[in-house]
């Protein structure tokens, strides 16, 4: 039935349905003098439905409306047959039945007829806003929830004629997919599917017209099959109602099966009212919980009273019956007030009183509780042996509704089925209070599907799970697939957290087993926490800014404090007996799991910990696990939700544990794709099939992994593997566990031997790239983990082991296969090589011991149901065996065996474009070689490693600058850095020259202008700056401030650390050119790094001889002052997310800068130098553990994109105040953190440390020459390649290749080329254009610096 004539039909024969009853979705309704029962057919199974019989009636039975009607109306009813004769509640009704409406005396007041229609069950509308102000633009949210599932609906929603409903103003959200402009749900992604699957689009919309009715909005071709919370969520942007009233919000929807059928019509109703009716408090949010938690104030929002000239503030401590006025400072059109001063744990009920203008009179109220509310004071008992799970829940709900809130669980123990989570709640459990699992938790949902084909389907012989292309519940397991049965349970909720120092633990009554539901109904719930599709959610200790690490002498975790070691673990939450998974979370944003100790009180029934499905922006850090079964941080997509979605953006640091499986895994569900993980400082006490796991299975695309990058914060302590079967198990196979995937079984035959598999037919082989390994200690490389054993037993022999494995996949050659292989995958690949794996500085010693017969071991090919580590047998290498991967990088690996073993070291089968340098190998007697070959291309073993640049050598391009355009000065002094890295620190004054450091400024800053003396030199950088900048031909003028920008990344407090930092030194050594020299008076110059801490020895030295100067750092004490910001002054040319946008004052009052960087890589850029620089003169926090980086990395692919450091270069109050830019390669790293990585092995340093500055006006050439030596020296840098490619966009920043208009204060000037790039021509010659006697281009001056 087509919108139009469903409308005009609708109000022609006058229908009224009841909203109260038909939005809460019963199969019944009462219209005039009859009752209307639903009848129909549906799908849903229970856990308990055999396969085959999910298929039941949707009439209600009699003894469920009655009680849904004495619930609503709380009057009796009863309902008899045509004879009179009243009917048991296990009945049906039927038409001709009669519902009685009873007295107390039990006579009957009213009669309905019963009358049975076929429809689909009545679906529910909720209004997220049912009340706006009129004249106000506000966005309406709408939530739609069918009465009942189906593969193909159709969704009608009829709006008033007032709300304006168009293709550009509405986003819509399917069953969770996430939200879409209206007009583009017919191209939204329905995610990555096999061949076989019926659905190419998510639905389609059509906006009808609908006269003096409205508008009618169709979406049709939807597929609510999948059950996820709201199934269509509406927003309509802009809504504005300017008259005051009622207006009714209609919905119905259709289904096509089982049966064609139509819904009831429902109702809600928008209020319209001339007062403010959004006051409302924002919630609290923040990074981590700490400690403890301000509650003397709270902020609270509205939209309109613009044009009002008088607010108040209206508050009340007494439930609204009586009011006073809270004195608070706000403007009318600021939307926001900060209310603060208030007295704690009270309840506070607050409005917003307008005393004029359209919105006069008083606003609707919220409230907020000034405190952590006490669950016993709400019902609950807390010990130990009431239940206190309905208590605890009325509570949720009730802090929920109040706008969120805390509860706080102090002493006692809490038993508990299943908590319901609520957005804004938090929970914060004590030190003493116990949080425990009951048995009966609640039950596993019905589903349009069942499962079982999964649950008796799990060999690699058997295709079961993939006979109906659309069926994703036989996808992944039973853990997986249901979500109810557990003990927290949040669905589309956000801003949760559950923290504390307390314990939660299942009690044992949290099952492991994929077998839970053959168990009783009260003991199927096999999870801890399940979050499904929700964002912001957090679990874990109280935060302090520490590192936790493991002492192995005592096998227990400790804080890093300094030099100290903090053994208490009294700020960590702890958790026990998790069952299946401790966490499970899917198709969630923004979750932060922290500073956790598992298995403290209990190491039974624990599994999984951390498995994210689909997740995206997750972050782990701090996290022991003494002992469990499985993985313990698992990343994955799998088809739960009825359809997948990518996951990306993992920090993960410092894991600690010992497990039966793998302590990080990718996989094995890898329906959809998983990339950007960076994974730093881990510890692994055993593990019975890896240390570190990547496995795609399911088509999905593994991308840029990264262990030990820095990433996440500094690396303080190599990773270390021990008792590990296999350190790193890296791998492919097709085991195709998505919808619309099909198989068929095949024999063929594979080194001699017979295989009789599945083999996918229609779901692409998956992709795995761009894996970087660093920093790995590995030994004892055995499965010795201490489940279900004692901790640990030593190495006897019996144990399992295997060599460090990384193994793509390949379908066998069509010869083979018995009948020939008779299908092509869709795109074509019958090979899938795992492609760019880099390993770099990894040690490993194994047991060894093997004869050289097992050097020619032929380990099977990986297969549908054979992707572990133990399908793979004995690897003909004892350190590294490689199959099937397209571009190996390995330098400065150790590989030994403790014993004589006759396999290769590594082994190469099916492997190109490898580059191999710096190994060394022992253990190995037998073989002549160290790394064995078979079918192998492009092999280089001795060759010096080159990263890929986005730009080639002698190509310059870009506008050169400068007094001598494009010039850039590198001072060499040989013995001006002298520290051995054994005897104190590098930045002391027995190992620096103060002498030499002053004669490089000097040399540097001539060099530059070709002046003679430094005063005429420094006359010429001002007079140059400022002509360029139309300032006239004028140098510098007193009065004029000019600011330093050191790179003081490395610092955590006043006290000075090992870390390389800015030069004490050399920094002196400018503050006395510019002085001396250049004639800047003390007081006008400002250093400054205004996100960090400007330690004691730079401080100190600097201070003591010019103690005018102003030292500004983020804190502000003990002689330096604290940097002030202004906001938003760097908007960026591009949508850039959450990154800092306020600049340092001190770099926005300057009339010059100066940027003084370091010379050393960057893990995530590849590089930290001038252009990178400035991202410390923006307002980030110097924790740097809540900092985004939006847009700081090069495209991985090289590909062309906006790049953030172009913007920080051209801005005005950056590089575009910047006369002049230096380098300091006094010492020079390859490491962003810790102290400097070693001398230098190029000439002219000839393995000693740099000794070099760098200068230049030229703020592109600069970088491009440092660039230049850090790769050349350090070509295995994390992320190297195409580290240039801000640079390319700077030189070209008129017309960027990226496309991107560069306008980094969004005013409109688009900017030029900021300067000229190119690379040298080779680390020898080290050759510019302008060297090699070109016109145009970067010139090199070297200059041999004395004293």
């Amino acid at each position: 039935m087509n919108g139009k004539f469903r409308m005009l039909l609708t109000f022609a024969i006058g229908v009224s349905v009841s909203a109260a009853n038909a939005l809460d979705g019963y199969g019944w309704r009462i219209i005039s003098d009859s009752l209307l029962v639903t009848k129909g057919v549906t799908y849903k199974y229970t856990v308990d439905t055999p396969e085959g019989e999910g298929l039941v009636s949707t009439t209600p039975l009699i003894g469920d409306i009655l009680t849904d009607l004495t619930s609503i109306t709380g009057e009796r009813y009863r309902l008899v047959n045509f004879a009179g004769d009243v009917k048991c509640d296990s009945c049906l009704p039927e038409t001709g039945d009669r519902l009685q409406r009873l007295s107390l005396g039990g006579n009957v007041k009213e009669d309905y007829v019963v009358v049975q229609k076929e429809e689909a069950l009545a679906p529910k509308l909720i209004l997220g806003n049912d009340s706006i102000t009129a004249g106000v633009g506000v966005d309406l949210n709408i939530d739609f929830y069918a009465g009942q599932r189906t593969p193909d609906a159709t969704v009608c929603i009829l709006f008033p004629m007032e709300v304006s409903v168009t293709a550009d103003n509405v986003t819509v959200d399917v069953i969770g997919r996430g939200p879409v402009v209206l007009r583009n749900l017919s191209k939204q992604s329905i995610g990555r599917v096999g061949a076989n699957y019926p659905y190419s689009m998510v639905g389609k919309s059509e906006i009808i017209p609908q006269g003096r009715y409205g508008t009618l909005l169709k979406l049709t071709g939807l597929d609510l099959r999948p059950s996820n919370g709201a199934d269509v969520r509406l927003v309509i942007k802009g809504v504005n109602l300017p008259t005051v009233g009622t207006y009714d919000i209609k919905a119905w929807y259709s289904v096509a099966a089982p049966e064609k059928i139509e819904s009831p019509e429902v109702a809600a109703t928008l209020n319209v009212v001339s007062t403010i009716a959004d006051f409302r408090r924002e919630p609290m949010r923040r990074g981590g919980y700490r400690s403890s938690q301000d509650f003397s104030w709270a902020a609270f929002t509205w939209s309109g009273a613009d044009d009002a000239k008088s607010l108040k503030v209206m508050g009340s401590i007494d439930n609204g019956k009586r009011w006073r006025e809270f004195p608070v400072q706000f403007e009318a059109e600021s939307g926001r007030v900060v209310i603060t001063r208030l007295e704690s744990d009270k309840m506070y009920a607050f409005k917003l009183r307008v005393e004029d203008g359209r919105s006069k009179g008083d606003s609707n109220t919220a409230w907020f509780y000034s405190g952590e509310m006490d669950p016993r004071k709400y019902g609950a008992k807390g010990d130990g042996i009431s239940d206190d799970t309905d208590a605890l829940n009325k509570l949720i709900s009730y802090v929920g509704a109040l706008g969120g809130g805390v509860v706080k669980f102090s002493s006692g123990v809490y038993p508990v089925r299943t908590l319901h989570m609520h957005s804004n709640v938090w929970l914060n459990i004590d030190k003493d209070a116990v949080i425990k699992a009951l048995p009966g938790g609640d039950a596993p949902e019905t589903t349009w599907f069942s499962d079982r084909a999964y649950r008796s389907g799990l060999s690699p012989v058997d295709p079961r799970p993939y006979e109906d292309p659309e069926n994703y519940m036989t996808k992944q397991d039973v853990g997986h697939t249901y979500f109810h049965n557990t003990m927290f349970f949040g669905e589309r909720v956000e801003n949760v957290k559950i923290v504390g120092r307390g314990r939660i633990t299942g009690d044992g009554n949290l099952v492991t087993g994929d077998k839970v539901m053959n168990n009783n109904p009260e003991r199927r719930c096999d999870k801890m926490f399940t979050f499904k599709l929700c964002r912001d959610i957090e679990i874990g200790g109280i935060e302090n800014d520490l590192d936790l690490w493991y002492d192995e002498k005592k096998d227990e975790p400790y804080y890093i404090s300094g030099d100290e070691r903090i053994y208490e673990d009294t700020t960590m939450l702890h958790i026990d007996q998790g069952g299946h998974f401790v966490l499970l979370a899917t198709g969630s944003d923004g979750i932060y799991v922290h500073d956790t100790y598992f298995g403290k009180h209990n190491v039974s029934n624990a599994r999984d910990i951390y498995d994210f499905m689909a997740c995206n922006d997750v972050r782990v850090y701090n996290i022991y696990s003494k002992v469990s079964s499985d993985d313990i941080v698992k990343p994955g997509s799998d088809c739960s939700l009825g359809f997948t979605r990518p996951a990306s953006n993992y920090m993960v640091r410092n894991i600690i544990g010992d497990t039966n499986c793998n302590l990080f895994q990718i996989g094995s569900e890898t329906a959809d794709d998983i990339k950007n993980l960076y994974i730093d400082n881990i510890y692994v006490l055993a593990a019975n099939k890896a240390g570190f796991s990547i496995s795609t299975n399911d088509g999905g695309h593994v991308a840029n992994v990264y262990l030990n990058s820095g990433k996440t914060g500094p690396i303080h302590s190599r990773s270390v593997m021990k008792r590990t079967r296999a350190p790193f198990f890296i791998s492919i196979s097709n085991r195709g566990r998505v919808l619309g995937a099909s198989v068929k079984k095949y024999s063929f035959v594979e080194n001699g031997v017979e295989r009789n598999e599945l083999l996918v037919l229609n779901s692409n082989i998956g992709k795995v790239e761009n894996i970087n390994i660093n920093g790995v200690d590995i030994s004892e490389v055995y499965g010795g983990s201490s489940f279900r054993k004692e901790r640990w037993m030593e190495y006897d022999g019996s144990q399992n082991e295997a060599s460090a494995i990384i193994a793509g996949f390949k379908l066998p050659d069509s010869d083979a296969v018995k009948g020939g292989l008779d299908f092509e995958l869709p795109d074509g690949r019958h090979t899938g090589y795992i492609k760019n794996v880099t390993f770099t500085d990894v040690n490993i010693t194994v047991k060894g011991g093997h004869d050289d017969s097992d050097s020619e071991a032929y380990p099977p090919e990986i297969g549908v149901g054979r992707y572990n580590v133990g399908d793979l047998k004995i690897q003909p290498a004892y350190g590294f065996w490689l199959r099937h991967v397209d571009g190996v990088r390995m330098d400065k690996c150790t590989i030994s065996a403790e014993k004589k073993d006759g396999r290769y070291p590594v082994y190469f089968d099916d492997v190109k474009n490898a580059m191999v340098s710096d190994i060394v190998v022992t253990g190995s007697p037998n073989k002549r070689e160290a790394i064995g070959m078979v079918r192998c291309k492009n092999i280089d073993v001795a060759q010096d490693i080159q990263p890929r640049m986005a730009w080639g050598k002698n190509h310059p391009v870009g506008t050169p600058v400068g007094i001598n355009p494009g010039r850039v000065a590198w001072s060499h002094a040989p013995g001006v850095a002298l520290w051995n890295k054994v005897d104190g620190r590098w930045y002391e004054d027995r190992w620096n020259s103060q002498e030499l450091t002053d004669s490089m400024i000097s040399d540097v800053i001539c060099t530059l202008t070709g002046e003679r003396t430094d005063k005429r030199s420094w006359q010429a950088l001002f007079k140059d700056f400022n002509k360029r900048n139309g300032k006239g031909n004028k140098g510098y003028r007193n009065g004029e401030r000019i600011a330093v920008k050191l790179n003081l990344n490395n610092t955590f407090d006043y006290a000075d650390n090992e870390q390389l930092n800015a030069s004490p030194h050399l920094t002196l050594s400018l503050l006395r050119s510019l002085v001396n020299e250049g004639g800047v008076p003390q007081e006008c110059i400002t250093l400054f790094d205004a996100s960090r801490f400007m330690t004691d020895a730079l401080f100190n030295k600097c201070h003591t001889e010019f103690p005018h100067v102003h030292y500004v750092d983020n804190e502000g004490t003990s002689g330096r002052e604290k940097a002030t910001y202004t906001e938003n002054a760097i908007p960026y040319s591009c949508d850039n997310g959450k990154l800092a946008r306020g600049l340092a004052n001190c770099a926005i009052e300057a009339d010059y800068l100066i940027n003084v960087a370091l010379l050393k890589g960057h893990g995530g850029q590849g590089v930290t130098l001038c252009g990178k620089n400035w991202y410390g003169a923006t307002d980030i926090n110097r924790n740097f553990r809540k900092n985004q980086h939006n847009n700081f990395n090069q495209d991985r692919g090289g590909k062309p994109r906006f790049m953030t450091f172009t913007d920080f270069m051209g801005h005005k109050d950056l590089g575009g105040k910047t006369m002049l830019f230096l380098i300091d390669g006094l010492y020079g790293s390859m490491d962003v953190n810790g102290a400097p990585s070693g001398r230098w092995k190029m000439a002219p340093f000839n393995n000693e440390w740099p000794c070099s500055l760098f200068g230049s006006q030229d703020g592109v050439a600069i970088d491009a020459v440092g660039i230049d030596f850090l790769t050349s020296e350090f070509p295995a840098m994390p992320d190297v390649d195409y580290c240039d490619m801000y640079l390319v966009e700077a030189a070209m920043a008129d017309a960027p290749l990226s496309g991107t208009v560069y306008d980094p204060e969004q005013d409109g000037k688009s900017l030029k080329s900021l300067g000229v790039l190119e690379h040298w021509n080779n680390p020898v010659d080290k050759q510019y254009s302008k060297n090699l006697g070109k016109d145009y281009g970067i010139e090199l001056i070297y200059v041999h610096t004395t004293k």
